[in-house]
């Protein structure tokens, strides 16, 4: 419940090598890091190259510039803080430690309690799995508390059972994910079949999936397969604008059915009635060149009496307004749109829609 006593005075010996006392005398207890692990990590560190993306150039171009020869550094007999502080180094740190408690002490507790709920929660599922089976929503939860508050070893078999549900359709994609992530995190080239599968099954994934596939071949050592993953994003970033682009308005050649099923469309129009200025209400879907398996509504509302109304326009921007923040029923990106002045002509096109009239006022 309380956080570490010192952080910053700990850190003035965390990262030297260190020695105790026994009966064979004094032995090295901690090393800084074996020198083959380093040099693996310097070997690794080379391989990366300076992307379009990258803010900052690769070592090896850092080193290239400075006209000097990758090598590892000796261990320093002395740290840049003793070099610089000296005899402030010791005090500093215990103030350090002090305002570091103090400030992060509220949140730590916070977060404890937190962990403990979520400890009991993790215990109740564990429980109710042993007797039932869980719904598609608790087995996801129930996966994501283990990877927390177990590991990633204990994880890993609970988000393959996701997979292999019928009714987990929602989870599939971030299930697939998870397992990829964890098994690529091993250098279990395995992985790499999942983190296709979540690509495959949600575009959002895409970008954070191709980010590991990358890091997992550098690391590998595999040069080409990371270059192809590299240019991959590269294409996918392009296509991730010009998507970004085409959902940035409602207006589109051509407009589709909602294809909700009715308890959907029911909720929505239950929502929609507590407005008594909406009138009627038409729903379609925009169609999308670019990921479409993430549809874009436009739900188009007449002003209710909109004949009577002296101030069309400003009754038309409250309006647009309030069912914005009202209509919270519709499973997706949805643009709302009040069908009088510059958008009046849109009710016409909605109209040629199968199915896009979903409510009438009064009716």
């Amino acid at each position: 419940p309380d956080p570490v006593e010192a952080p910053y005075t700990s850190l003035l010996s965390a990262f030297r090598p260190q020695t105790k006392e026994g009966a064979g005398g004094v032995g090295l207890i901690a090393e800084v890091l074996p020198k083959e692990d380093a040099a693996k990590a310097l070997e690794e560190a080379l391989r990366d190259e300076t992307g379009f993306a990258d803010t900052h150039p690769s070592l090896r171009d850092r080193l290239k510039a400075l006209g000097k020869e990758p090598r590892l550094p000796e261990p320093s007999a002395q740290s840049a803080a003793e070099a610089f502080l000296g005899s402030h180094l010791t005090p500093l740190s215990a103030q350090m430690d002090a305002e570091w408690r103090e400030r992060i002490t509220p949140m730590w507790r916070e977060r404890y309690q937190s962990a403990q709920e979520e400890r009991a929660r993790l215990a109740s599922l564990e429980e109710k799995a042993a007797g039932v089976p869980l719904t598609a929503e608790e087995a996801w939860e129930r996966a994501n508390l283990t990877e927390e508050l177990s590991g990633e070893e204990a994880a890993v078999p609970l988000y393959r059972e996701i997979l292999d549900r019928g009714d987990a359709t929602a989870f599939r994609a971030v299930a697939a994910f998870s397992v990829g992530r964890l098994l690529l995190d091993k250098m279990d080239p395995a992985g790499i079949t999942y983190l296709e599968q979540a690509m495959s099954e949600d575009s959002d994934a895409t970008a954070s999936a191709l980010q590991i596939l990358y890091n997992f071949h550098k690391k590998n050592g595999d040069e080409d397969s990371a270059k192809a993953v590299y240019n991959r994003a590269l294409r996918h970033a392009d296509v991730a604008d010009e998507a970004e682009e085409e959902r940035q308005t409602f207006i589109s050649k051509r407009y589709l059915p909602h294809g909700l099923t009715p308890e959907q469309i029911n909720a929505i129009k239950t929502q929609i009635a507590e407005f008594s200025d909406a009138g009627e209400a038409y729903l379609v879907r925009k169609e999308l060149a670019h990921f479409p398996e993430k549809p874009l509504y436009v739900l188009g509302v007449t002003l209710a009496k909109s004949w009577k109304r002296l101030n069309r326009e400003k009754d038309s921007t409250n309006l647009t307004n309030a069912l914005s923040a009202g209509i919270t029923t519709l499973p997706g990106e949805a643009f709302i749109v009040v069908l009088s002045g510059t958008n009046a002509g849109l009710k016409k096109r909605l109209q040629k829609v199968e199915a896009a009239l979903i409510y009438q006022k009064g009716k």
